[in-house]
């Protein structure tokens, strides 16, 4: 359902992307499927950004993205924080593009260093 879903946002549908995400994701709540409730919620951020209806986006992005970080979901977690990048930048907020990228590539980019590499990367002076 959520291949769908994401097919049809891409296809300009965002009411039946809305309307299979909303089922995909009561499937993976009633069994436990964290990491495809959150692709479930980013798509139906995608789908109220396809609409133009920004502030509830921004709501299903940033549930995604609290989701993710409660079960460690790098993956997830950068595919939220990139999406809310694409928010930002159509509401013409492009002082807040940058942190969004950087938050998704330092979780991205955490599996494969050290420590002491994240801390240089993804501390609080790195920047794009």
């Amino acid at each position: 359902m959520l291949n769908l879903s994401n097919s049809l946002i891409i296809a300009g549908d965002a009411t039946k992307a809305e309307e299979y995400s909303r089922q995909a994701i009561q499937l993976a709540e009633a069994n436990g499927m964290e990491n495809l409730t959150t692709i479930g919620l980013v798509d139906i951020g995608n789908a109220y950004l396809l609409r133009g209806n920004f502030s509830e986006a921004d709501q299903y992005f940033n549930q995604a993205l609290r989701l993710a970080q409660l079960y460690k979901g790098k993956r997830n977690e950068a595919r939220a924080s990139l999406s809310l990048a694409s928010l930002r930048s159509q509401q013409n907020r492009p002082d807040e593009v940058p942190a969004h990228i950087q938050t998704a590539l330092c979780v991205l980019r955490a599996g494969r260093l050290s420590q002491g590499d994240i801390s240089g990367l993804c501390g609080s002076g790195s920047s794009l």
